[in-house]
């Protein structure tokens, strides 16, 4: 399995994550501000099973699912799991996944209800891989396994700070 690993975030300050948050990379950022945001994702994803190339990932799911290909664009496009876009590659963050069974963990799709209307792909990945004041400074993908109403209330304040 090829997972890339993830680094804890050097975002520092008061504030919420959506206090903080770059918005999506583009070419007014430049290569750098870009390099360094995926190097802080790489690493807080890192602590909880990694990254896989929408490649790998489709390999991994297909020994549970018939039609994994169809399945893993499916889940991307309805924004059913977090993913992102870096180096032109899609890439997809392990640990909102149940295994083996390579299902989306039930309990994913209530923070994503909550985030979606207010952050793009990017902004998701980063939100769940920098730290937050609502989680004692930890990030939501450290704690997501172990105390989930808190990352649901945080990503409802978060949500509610980035759109009024």
């Amino acid at each position: 399995m090829n997972t890339t690993v993830l680094d804890r975030p050097a975002i520092r300050g008061r504030g919420s994550v959506a206090g903080r948050m770059h918005s999506t990379p583009s070419r007014h950022w430049g290569r750098r501000e870009e390099d360094r945001q995926f190097a802080t994702m790489r690493n807080a994803y890192a602590r909880t099973g990694g990254l896989l190339h929408a490649d790998a990932m489709t390999r991994l799911m297909r020994r549970h699912h018939e039609r994994p290909l169809p399945m893993l664009a499916r889940w991307i496009i309805s924004r059913e799991v977090v993913s992102m876009s870096y180096g032109g590659q899609t890439l997809i963050p392990l640990f909102q996944f149940e295994m083996p069974s390579v299902t989306p963990h039930p309990n994913l799709l209530p923070v994503l209800q909550e985030l979606r209307p207010a952050f793009d792909e990017w902004e998701l990945a980063t939100w769940f891989a920098s730290e937050s004041e609502w989680l004692g400074g930890h990030a939501p993908v450290d704690v997501f396994a172990t105390c989930l109403p808190c990352v649901l209330e945080a990503a409802r304040a978060d949500r509610f700070i980035a759109k009024g």
